[in-house]
């Protein structure tokens, strides 16, 4: 295997880092044990994500839920708990800002999951509670 092959990508190497720092700053680990820990930390972050193991988001499709969605699926992740992310597979009330942080924005991720274009990126419960706070503030109504 070349030397190139064996090399960890830099995005991987500094998110365990970053995690292995915060778990020391707040844990007292004597520095023999760090080298295994960053490796450890490694280990875990690529067999849970591959986007880390790869140190970039792959271009293929992955997902928590097993590649492209179904009808069923899509319909049951729009819940009244929120919406179900097919990148994490967590819900959130809006997916705009979780979208945003994988560097991503709502037409990519459509097009990405084959979602139709009026998938909604706000939870329809959230969306309705906002519309009656709206409505009980006057907005929306003319004045004559």
């Amino acid at each position: 295997m070349r030397n190139q092959e064996r090399r960890a990508p830099a995005g991987a190497i500094d998110t365990s880092c970053r995690i292995v720092s915060a778990y020391v700053a707040a844990n007292a680990v004597p520095a023999s044990r760090l080298p295994d820990l960053i490796v450890e930390v490694h280990a875990a972050l690529a067999s849970r994500w591959p986007i880390v193991a790869a140190g970039r988001p792959s271009s293929g499709v992955e997902s928590p839920l097993g590649g492209r969605p179904t009808l069923a699926q899509v319909r049951a992740s729009l819940g009244p708990g929120g919406i179900k992310s097919f990148e994490t597979g967590k819900r959130y009330t809006s997916l705009k800002r979780h979208l945003g942080s994988l560097g991503l924005t709502p037409d990519a991720y459509r097009r990405k999951w084959g979602l139709p274009p009026d998938y909604p990126m706000v939870c329809p419960a959230y969306s309705a509670l906002r519309a009656d706070i709206a409505k009980s503030i006057g907005l929306g109504k003319r004045y004559a």
